[in-house]
Parts: structure tokens; sequence; C-alpha cells
């Protein structure tokens, strides 16, 4: 199974959890962010935003349903290639776009996208925002791989990508995202373990033990964070569960925090207790990936 494949099975998950009057609040928000060229608006935005389309054509498969159209959502993600920039972020996005939506990719476009993916590759053979980077990131590094692998095509020298992830590692036990912050948090140490995982590198004991012993409630995205939020909980429970480790000790805490302190009148999820302010397709997307990982 590809990273994609694992989210996706896991938001299914999630749908599967919450019964039907809430499946029904949570079609209604979705329809509020879709816009009529094929893709999904931010929070407070009106035209259709790449990033936040990957989520919600994700959030759309994961109820079983097809995004407005295909075709016309094929056309607003070929507008974005043509159109538009795009960061090492943006490209991964579109990449995930174009497998969500399960139509057929131009010709060519995918070996196009790769080679600006591959321009991030950094001198330690993993990836980064800047090109040319002396060292990449562990966020960069998942961006990158789940890329290849939307596309179909494999990564070239995945043992390097797994070498520059390994040195992100830190002596407690979590990853640091970049080398230039030697901090370890836990959206990228899931993201690390994730990475690993998929290039066929064990994942220690000590990192999964790490991660879990950064749950308060919910999970908070480093050690002595103030207060846990949706994010680090999801992407933590998903690499947990997808690792193999038990939840047991973590499942009844984040329960709670996910289905109480997290949820949203909208039927949505916000990203932590009182704040109402992050309510969008993204964050239900972690709130469903939080559902699925938590499910028995």
């Amino acid at each position: 199974m590809t990273i994609r494949d694992e989210l996706q099975a896991a938001l299914r998950r999630g749908c599967a959890t919450l019964d039907r009057d809430r499946i029904d609040a949570i079609r209604q928000f979705l329809a509020l962010f879709e816009v009529a060229d094929g893709g999904f608006r931010g929070p407070g935005g009106a035209s259709s935003d790449l990033y936040y389309t990957m989520f919600g054509c994700q959030c759309i498969a994961a109820l079983d349903e097809s995004p407005q159209d295909a075709a016309v959502a094929g056309q607003y993600l070929d507008h974005c290639w043509r159109s538009q920039s795009l960061d090492l972020i943006h490209l991964a996005c579109l990449a995930r776009c174009w497998a969500a939506i399960a139509a057929e990719i131009p010709p060519g476009l995918a070996e196009q996208i790769l080679i600006r993916v591959e321009a991030h590759r950094s001198d330690d053979g993993g990836y980064a925002q800047t090109p040319g980077s002396p060292a990449g990131s562990a966020y960069d590094a998942f961006l990158a791989l789940g890329a290849y692998q939307d596309l179909g095509r494999a990564l070239p020298d995945p043992q390097r990508l797994a070498q520059a992830v390994e040195a992100l590692a830190s002596p407690g036990g979590g990853y640091t995202n970049s080398l230039l912050i030697p901090i370890a948090n836990v959206p990228a140490t899931a993201a690390a373990m994730i990475v690993l995982r998929h290039v066929g590198r064990p994942v220690e004991a000590r990192h999964a033990e790490w991660l879990a012993r950064q749950c308060h409630a919910g999970f908070v995205a480093w050690e002595g964070a103030p207060q846990p939020d949706l994010l680090s909980t999801a992407v933590a429970l998903h690499a947990l569960k997808s690792s193999g480790a038990s939840l047991e000790g973590v499942r009844d805490a984040c329960g709670e925090f996910v289905h109480t302190a997290c949820r949203h009148e909208s039927g949505a999820f916000r990203s932590s207790d009182g704040d109402d302010a992050m309510v969008d397709v993204e964050y239900l997307y972690y709130g469903l990936l939080a559902c699925g990982s938590l499910a028995q």
C-alpha cells in the first residue's frame, strides 16, 4: 500500500465510526467549500486553493463519493500546473489530487511534475523546500515520497533518503524536522516513521515510545507545548497504528479529545478546544484520520 492508500483507508474507517446524522452534516460542510471549477476553497477564501483541494478530494473519497466532476477537477488541476509556479508542497498536493480524483493524468505530466520534485533533492539525499539545500527535512521527505507513489513512479535512491531522514533522529527518541532546528516534534516524528517504513527501514521502538509519551489528553506538537492539537493527534495516532504500535495507553484520552474538545457544531472538527477559527476541510481531514486511527 502507498502512503495515500493507508491514509485513505484510515479516513474511511473514520467515516464508518460516525452516525448517519454526523455524516450528513459533514457532506453539507464539504459542500460549503466546493468551488464550481472543481477545487475546494480555504477558510475565508472565495476561489479554489490547491492545498485545500487536496484535503477536500480525500474527504470526498472517504465518503465513497466522487468529486464534483472528474473531468472538471482535472481541468482545474491542469490549470494549476500551467498557471502557477508550484513549490514542493503544492507539487505534492497536485500529485495527491490527481490520485484522489482517479482521472487520467495528461500524457507526460507525471514526469514533468517529478522533474520539479527532484529539483528539491538536497545534498544529503533528502528533500527540502529550497532547491540546492545541503540537508532535507522530514516533512519534505514525506511530501516527495508521497508524490512519487501517487504518480506511480519509483523514488530514485530511496536508501539515501532513508539515511537523510535517520540523521534527523534526536537522542531522546523523536525526530526533528530539520537539522537547523534540532527540537524533536510530533509531526516530524510521525512523518519520519512513515517514510522509513515505506522505504523498508524498521521503525525502532524508541521512536514509537517517544511519540506515545507526547499524549497529554491529545497529542502536543512538541514536549512542553501548552495544549494538544488535532493535527498532532491525528498524525501521531496514524503513525503509531500503521507501524503496529499499541494505542491502548492513549486511546481513551485521544478519543475524548477528538470527539469532545475538537467537535464543532457544524459536524466537522476544530484544531483544538475552543479554537473555532480553524474549522475547514483540512481539519475535517485530520478529524476523520484521528477517528479512523482510533477505530479498533
